[in-house]
């Protein structure tokens, strides 16, 4: 679906795109928490030129076919913003969010929030001595920092990387999203969609960013925010070296 959300087709004006990948049904806080970015939106500052949705089982086709419909957008809608339907957010945020990646000049920059992987952990990721993809054991909350991964929970990307994306690999089935293979542990494993995707942007030299300020929910059996991880977080002492959260694909 697209739309310039006034309820018609008139020319889009506006740079930001907001794609979200579903099954068929969307959690009633990520819709809660869209419509009231819209009123904010068409209240304060009328950037968003469209929304585009894909419906489909497998995340990673879904995802590809949304950022093929955003590239068959007039050019100068410059930003899509994936945000999956299981975060919620407040009205602000995801301006919050794009406003900090052009302050930096950054082409890609994720939000912040947690999910759990035998602990309530941050979805951003670095690499461990072993050079395995795990989750970042320190968190600077109240600045933005380089990552070497994230999950796509919400993230915002420009259009010139998708598009020397597919250039790169114009042979692949999915040129941004997909399941290459990476040494894990010693094996060889299929990355998920999403780390897939951040292996593809270094492997370009492309840098990713995270924003510590711009914080999301995560809605899986429970609602997961900063106050989740902070009741379980414990600071490194001094000469301690940082934990480290493995990725088991």
């Amino acid at each position: 679906m697209l739309s310039n959300g006034n309820g018609d087709h008139a020319e889009i004006k506006s740079d930001l795109v907001i794609g979200y990948p579903h099954g068929g049904s969307v959690r009633t806080c990520f819709m809660n928490s869209m419509i009231a970015f819209r009123e904010y939106d068409l209240a304060h500052r009328r950037r968003l030129a469209a929304t585009i949705d894909d419906r489909g089982l497998y995340i990673t086709s879904v995802r590809n076919k949304i950022v093929a419909k955003f590239l068959q957008l007039p050019p100068k809608c410059e930003w899509l913003m994936m945000i999956d339907t299981d975060q919620q957010f407040l009205p602000w945020i995801p301006y919050q969010l794009l406003e900090s990646a052009e302050e930096i000049g950054a082409k890609v920059m994720s939000a912040l929030y947690f999910g759990i992987i035998d602990e309530i952990v941050p979805m951003w990721w670095t690499r461990n001595g072993d050079g395995d993809f795990c989750t970042v054991s320190d968190i600077d909350t109240g600045t933005i920092q380089e990552i070497q991964g994230f999950g796509a929970g919400m993230f915002v990307c420009h259009r010139s990387v998708y598009e020397a994306m597919a250039e790169r690999y114009s042979k692949d089935s999915w040129k941004w999203f997909a399941h290459d293979e990476m040494l894990f542990k010693g094996e060889m494993v299929h990355m998920g969609e999403d780390l897939c995707f951040c292996q593809r942007l270094t492997d370009m030299g492309i840098p990713m960013y995270g924003d510590g300020r711009v914080r999301i929910g995560h809605d899986k059996s429970q609602l997961i925010t900063i106050e989740s991880f902070m009741k379980t977080y414990k600071p490194r002492e001094p000469g301690v070296a940082p934990r480290e959260t493995a990725v088991d694909f």
